[in-house]
Formats: structure tokens, C-alpha cells, sequence
């Protein structure tokens, strides 16, 4: 289906029904309740579309995908949407939304992307200016986020690497509110280590250095959540470098 337009349908602007291997391209739907609806689809690739409103009440959602398997939004343009902007649901399995982009100017909407529970996704740089609400409502282990608008990865489920062998460094930026850094230590006497990166779910790991003066067990004695944390030595002429890094657990 290319180049087609719906507008102003009390119900869907699109709606496809255990459909397979079929696309639609460079299709608008303006106005509707909702713009396109995927239910028990297979292989339907939405390419180049659009769903936009012009008022609260003109466009609840753009795009809902249920219960089927390997659907793909691929450079989609949500305008104006009330509602959700992609509601992926039903035990929807293998979704892709690449390229997907939503703005607002008149409207607040309640979601940019929700993904229920028993679903499987995957997102690769799709953005959003939502600043209410929440722009993602993503189940438990059901997304993979591959560079957001904040540049993130997010894995949902196990990351694992297929071969033995790694090439290339893993490279994690040090300075102003990092995630990884060194301190130096002054003995039994509490040194503050500022990062807003801190969080009461992080894990912060130690290691020593550069010994100096008496080296004792370095040890994490303090964390204020979005502030900083504290470090301090079993050994009161413990003077080592110590590095650290941080993680946060789910």
C-alpha cells in the first residue's frame, strides 16, 4: 500500500488483521481515533508513515502492534498524538522501531513507546521532545534500546559475547560526574568523591592502584544518591591511588 491517506476515522485510520509479508509506505493518517493498528500480523513493514492530530481528541494513538510476529516501523513521524505514541501489546513478538520520532506542540502526550509485559522489541535511534508523562513505559525485560536520544544501550534480558576473543577496548569516559574514575586515598579519614552519576542502586567496585604509604583494604563508607560517595582505608598511612567504577543493579 503507498501513498495512501486516511483522515478523521472514528476508529482506525489503518487496520490490518493477520496480514503477512505486505508494507505500507509513505502513508499519512491524520485525525483518527487511531492511525494504524497491526492485530496477529506477520512480516509488515510500515515504512515512511505518519500519524498526526490537531487536539487532544483528535488522535488517542498513532500506531498499535498485537499479537503478531516480526513487524518494523521504519522512519515513522508521530505529531500531536494524545495518547501513546507506539503501543506494542498482546504477546507482539520480534517488533522493530527504527528511525521513529515524535513531537508535540499543542499536545501532552501520556506515552511515546509502551511495551506490555510478554512482548519482545527493539529500538534503534528513535527520539522524542515528551517532557511529561512518561516517554517510555517498557515492561520488564521486554526491550533492547539501541542508542536513544541519550546515546544509551539498554539490553533487555542476558548481554553475552560470542567468541573468546574481544577486540577492540571497552571505553568508559572519566571526569565531572562520571561512572569511573580514581581518588587518593587519606587513610582512615573519609575522602568524597563527587559524581551525580551515584544512585542507591549503584554497586561501586575498588581496586588499588598505585600503592603509597601503608596500604591497607580501601572501602566504599558512604553514598548520597545523586551527589557523591565516600571512600576510606583500613590503614591510617594508606595514601594508594584507587580506582573505581560504578554500576547499578536492577
Amino acid at each position: 500500500m503507498d501513498s495512501c491517506y486516511a483522515r478523521a476515522n472514528a476508529g482506525n485510520g489503518y487496520q490490518l488483521t493477520s496480514m503477512n509479508y505486505c508494507s505500507l509506505n509513505g502513508c499519512a493518517a491524520d485525525s483518527n481515533a487511531q492511525g494504524y493498528a497491526l492485530t496477529g500480523c506477520t512480516g509488515v513493514a510500515i515504512v515512511g508513515c505518519g500519524a498526526e492530530g490537531s487536539s487532544a481528541a483528535s488522535c488517542r494513538n498513532a500506531f498499535v502492534l498485537s499479537g503478531g510476529t516480526s513487524n518494523s516501523l521504519l522512519s515513522c513521524y508521530m505529531n500531536e498524538i494524545a495518547g501513546v505514541g507506539v503501543t506494542v501489546e498482546g504477546s507482539e513478538r520480534a517488533c522493530t522501531l527504527t528511525g521513529c520520532v515524535s513531537w508535540h506542540d499543542k499536545v501532552t502526550p501520556t506515552t511515546f513507546v509502551d511495551v506490555a509485559a510478554g512482548c519482545v522489541a527493539a529500538m534503534l535511534n528513535c527520539i522524542t521532545d515528551q517532557t511529561s508523562g512518561q516517554a517510555l513505559n517498557l515492561a520488564a525485560n521486554t526491550t533492547t534500546i539501541l542508542c536513544d536520544e541519550g546515546r544509551e544501550l539498554s539490553v533487555a534480558g542476558h548481554a553475552y559475547m560470542s567468541s573468546t576473543n574481544f577486540y577492540g577496548p571497552i571505553a568508559i569516559p572519566e571526569g565531572s560526574d562520571a561512572r569511573m574514575g580514581t581518588v587518593s586515598l587519606n587513610g582512615t579519614t573519609v575522602v568524597t568523591v563527587a559524581t551525580t552519576a551515584v544512585t542507591a542502586s549503584t554497586r561501586i567496585f575498588l581496586t588499588t592502584q598505585h600503592p603509597s604509604g601503608t596500604p591497607g583494604t580501601p572501602y566504599v563508607s558512604s553514598i548520597t544518591a545523586g551527589s557523591a560517595f565516600g571512600v576510606k582505608s583500613t590503614n591510617t598511612a594508606d595514601k594508594s591511588v584507587v580506582a573505581w567504577i560504578m554500576v547499578d543493579h536492577t
